[in-house]
């Protein structure tokens, strides 16, 4: 049983960065906190919801029966152990995981648990094995980088995370930011040769999860699609999801510029959501809105092959800005016309229970 709250990138901890997948704008909601000799405890604001992915014969109320936690808890009176709660909850189920991810924050400034449960053994290994290289990234990079993380962690309490991802690249609307972000910029250009190269054969997560956000920032989107493809399937949680982050800007971008020829795959996204890891899922459905945009008919029947009960799960996940992408794929699977209001998620679900029992 592994649980992952966190993927670890330098002297600092993202607990995760989601988004809502739009063409010009995203809420970016992050919860850092600082590892070193004087370590902090991260502080979260109280659980405001509960959500559950990846079950199939045991039922969301026996889980939460198991669960120490719920809705209201106040994390800063009582920060549990995700390891030992998770443990605890494998061994009480029954089950070869489980997984909890804590993430920040609802639009009332409330964290948000999703616990998903591996009830079998996995049939194969999604990702690919760690590589052994000793290349890393130049300092400056580095150290760019915790920036940024600085500068965005700021500008997310201040409530300021809106961005612009028109050029295929996030570029926030806070100047701080933005400064930071084109920075990556002159490092796409500059070290790209180094930056494929850590990426695809560092032994070292944290520089690979760097390079696969400054990659993003590459001018030549098709030639560095294939790249971050490769990097989508790392052994490593953090590299996977940043990754996977790049190619859905650049997804977006292909769609209003098809004749940049870029080319993005939606195999490996297709296997994440059914993955058991919360930041697999979040990340492939932003990649996958976007690959589904043009309706294409063979890629929505395997979908709906593959992935519908999954799709069906994260769709009903009370907190919209996760649900949303889930929801729209089903929509165009089932045949609906494109529909981000909230209000939709009742006729999207029932347009796909009508499509399971027909």
């Amino acid at each position: 049983m592994v649980i992952t709250i966190s993927s670890e990138i330098g002297m600092r901890r993202l607990f995760h960065m989601r988004s809502r997948e739009r063409a010009h704008a995203v809420l970016v909601c992050l919860l850092l906190y600082t590892q070193g000799i004087q370590a902090q405890e991260p502080v979260f604001p109280p659980l405001g919801t509960i959500d559950f992915y990846g079950l199939q014969t045991i039922s969301e109320s026996e889980v939460r029966g198991i669960l120490p936690i719920g809705e209201g808890h106040d994390f800063a009176a009582d920060l549990p152990d995700p390891a030992v709660i998770g443990n605890d909850m494998t061994k009480a189920l029954g089950v070869a995981r489980v997984e909890l991810n804590l993430v920040c924050c609802t639009e009332a400034g409330l964290s948000q648990l999703y616990v998903g449960v591996q009830e079998g053994e996995q049939a194969r290994s999604l990702y690919f094995p760690a590589p052994i290289g000793d290349v890393e990234l130049p300092r400056s990079i580095v150290e760019n980088f915790e920036v940024f993380l600085d500068r965005m962690m700021e500008s997310v309490l201040s409530g300021d995370a809106s961005e612009d991802r028109s050029q295929g690249h996030a570029l926030a609307e806070s100047d701080a930011v933005r400064r930071t972000q084109e920075t990556f910029l002159d490092h796409a250009e500059q070290h790209l040769s180094l930056l494929t190269e850590v990426l695809t054969s560092s032994s070292k997560a944290r520089h690979r999860a760097i390079a696969a956000h400054v990659l993003g920032y590459a001018s030549n989107k098709a030639g560095i699609a294939p790249v971050l493809a490769s990097a989508v399937l790392d052994p490593d949680e953090g590299v996977r999801n940043y990754a996977t982050r790049s190619l859905a800007v650049i997804a977006q971008f292909a769609n209003t510029h098809p004749d940049r020829g870029i080319v993005i795959s939606p195999d490996p996204f297709i296997d994440m959501l059914n993955s058991i890891v919360w930041s697999d899922r979040n990340k492939a459905l932003g990649v996958l809105v976007a690959l589904t945009e043009t309706r294409e008919a063979r890629l929505l029947e395997r979908l709906r092959t593959n992935a519908l009960d999954s799709l069906t799960e994260m769709c009903a996940w009370k907190h919209w800005g996760h649900a949303e992408p889930a929801c729209s794929i089903l929509r165009r699977i089932v045949g609906l016309p494109d529909d981000t209001d909230p209000s939709s998620r009742s006729s999207t679900l029932a347009s796909v229970e009508e499509l399971q029992s027909a």
